[in-house]
């Protein structure tokens, strides 16, 4: 009996199926295959070969084995797109090591399934691929570089590769670790070691008319005169040698990141520390630290690894100048009132007044500790002294 054989992507008709004279096929279907035949002989395509299995059906096509496929053009997209991968991450030679293994591996697996189907014999495009993947795998492995491969210094090569260069540096922009021109940078600093304090100068930097100190005191013991069980550290004793002209901290336009505080409190043991910063366009060329109790420490700016010259002074107190009315214990009801006696103010013997952005600090205050006891309350800043003026 003969019946109608659909060409593959064919849709499958039903059973008895016979077209009609005018029949044409939908132009959507795909063309049938060259030799293809639409009517078969139905008892011949079940007639057996001779190793008792059913014979292929005359003008059907098998189904494409994955050989074939390998062969095709997605086989061929698929390598392709493996080398350009490999090119990408490694350069040529990692291109033919991954496009070399990619052939390897299809070839195998073709073999394997035409092994699998009885009467096929080994395509010559498969052994080709097995071949053409291990020959690119082998040149992939010479041409890639060692890493541990010495490089010859053969005179081609030393006339056609540039010269060793030493490794950039940057170049530092403006900042508080910037040293102007003329003045090395300091590593390294030194300290100074008094009975009640340590201090420590690190650094010191200048750009342009800013200048920054990197310092570092750290309370001993209590000095005289503690506010209870801590003592005052401020910028006070602090000041730079720069020309002819001594000049002292002040507060900086910008913010600056670890700056050493301007005026605080510590415990024994505790430490201020950070960046103090100073403005002169001249080259710095001392750093002079004095404390109220009588402290005295002088650092070579140019040298600070050197050892300070220190010394230590008991402080001497104000002269005592006679007020205007007797009253020594007086409690004053406010400022107005005590200014009127004292115009400078009264403060405890060797207080040093506080002082904030480079204003002039009062030093003809009355030294009268019994007198400013009584009228400390009047003492805003906690200098020790109350109502200064001057």
């Amino acid at each position: 009996m003969v019946r109608f054989n659909p060409p593959p992507g064919w849709p499958s008709p039903p059973e008895g199926w016979r077209p009609a004279p005018n029949w044409k096929p939908d132009p959507k279907w795909p063309q049938p295959p060259a030799g293809w035949q639409l009517w078969v002989d139905e008892d011949a395509s079940h007639s057996l070969s001779h190793e008792g299995k059913p014979a292929p059906t005359p003008g059907v096509l098998a189904r494409p084995s994955f050989a074939d496929w390998m062969r095709g053009k997605w086989g061929w997209a698929a390598a392709a797109l493996v080398c350009l991968l490999g090119l990408i991450a490694g350069g040529f030679a990692d291109a033919l090591i991954f496009g070399g293994l990619t052939a390897l591996i299809l070839g195998v697996v073709a073999i394997i399934r035409e092994s699998r189907r009885q009467g096929v014999r080994q395509r010559p495009g498969t052994v080709a691929a097995l071949i053409a993947g291990g020959a690119s795998v082998f040149i992939g492995g010479i041409a890639s570089p060692s890493e541990n491969a010495p490089v010859a210094n053969t005179p081609t090569s030393m006339a056609t590769s540039h010269p060793p260069q030493p490794p950039p540096t940057s170049q530092p922009t403006p900042s508080p670790t910037t040293k102007k021109s003329g003045q090395p940078a300091q590593s390294k600093g030194s300290s100074a070691t008094f009975k009640h304090f340590k201090i420590t100068v690190s650094r010191i930097t200048q750009d342009g008319s800013r200048v920054r100190m990197l310092a570092k005191v750290c309370v001993r013991s209590l000095p005289p005169d503690p506010q209870g069980n801590r003592t005052r550290i401020s910028w006070d004793p602090w000041s730079i040698r720069a020309g002819s002209k001594t000049i002292d901290p002040s507060s900086p336009r910008t913010a600056l990141k670890k700056k050493f505080s301007p005026d605080a409190t510590y415990k024994v043991g505790q430490c201020a520390s950070g960046w103090i910063p100073f403005t002169t366009d001249e080259t710095v060329t001392r750093i002079r630290y004095a404390n109220g109790v009588g402290d005295r420490a002088v650092w070579d700016a140019t040298d600070l690894s050197a050892k300070p010259k220190t010394e230590t002074t008991e402080p001497k107190p104000a002269p005592r100048k006679r007020p205007k009315v007797d009253r020594a214990a007086k409690d004053y009801r406010n400022c107005t009132a005590l200014n009127r006696d004292y115009p400078h103010g009264v403060g405890r013997p060797g207080a040093r007044d506080r002082t904030r952005n480079g204003s002039q600090r009062v030093t003809n205050f009355e030294a009268n500790r019994p007198l400013y006891d009584a009228n400390s309350e009047s003492d805003r800043d906690g200098d020790g002294i109350a109502c200064e003026k001057p």
